[in-house]
């Protein structure tokens, strides 16, 4: 019972630090000459950069069965975004 109050805490304040993060940078960027842009993270570190493929299978390297393409699979993902 103890347990999931405390994960339902620390979810809500896991969200609340990353929306000040976004507002900040969202005040910010602009100051800096800089845009602040949402992205939807669907698929980003399933998806080939190079071909567009995607791939069902997860692991922690990213492998394209299309195109040979190998990488890291979070590396994968800040490519595709």
């Amino acid at each position: 019972m103890f347990q999931d109050a405390n994960d339902k805490l620390s979810k809500k304040i896991s969200r609340t630090v990353w929306r000040s993060i976004h507002c900040v940078l969202k005040h910010k960027a602009p100051l800096y000459g800089s845009l602040v842009k949402e992205m939807n993270p669907y698929h980003t570190s399933k998806s080939c950069p190079r071909c567009g493929w995607v791939s069902r299978k997860v692991g922690r390297t990213f492998k394209c069965e299309r195109c040979g393409f190998t990488l890291d699979r979070q590396l994968n993902a800040s490519l595709n975004i």
